[in-house]
């Protein structure tokens, strides 16, 4: 059997038990801010996320609107040209074609670019799981 010294050194003193609420309050505080800047992290991944995939549609748009372009003032210019050697509708679908593989050649970058686009705050995600799993060793 324990001695009465024994079991009385077994016991919390009143000072550790003020100390562990003090850590609990400290951890409870601290738990909140880390939260919070886990929000901020991950507002900011989402923005820098969204600025690229507005470069990469900005460029979708630019190579739309290029096309067009293109095939209105090209289309013109090389049926004039070809009309001399082929027939009218000949030279209109030899020039339209080439234009319309530019374009698309111009789109399907810019549609490559926005599947590599990344919206999920992926930084965020593996610090919260972190957090988590820090959470649950001390508790």
């Amino acid at each position: 059997m324990r001695s009465q010294r024994e079991l009385e050194s077994a016991r919390p003193e009143v000072g550790a038990r003020e100390s562990f609420a003090d850590l609990l309050v400290e951890l409870a505080s601290q738990s909140s801010l880390l939260v919070r800047e886990e929000v901020l992290l991950a507002r900011r991944e989402l923005r820098e996320d969204f600025e690229q995939m507005r470069a990469s549609l900005l460029k979708v748009a630019v190579g739309i609107g290029a096309g067009v372009m293109a095939v209105f003032s090209l289309l013109a210019a090389g049926i004039l040209a070809l009309s001399q050697y082929w027939e009218p509708w000949q030279a209109a679908l030899t020039i339209g074609l080439g234009i319309a593989v530019v374009a698309a050649i111009m789109i399907f970058v810019g549609l490559a670019q926005l599947k590599q686009a990344r919206i999920k705050p992926e930084q965020t995600l593996e610090t919260l799981e972190e957090n988590k799993a820090w959470l649950q060793e001390i508790t």
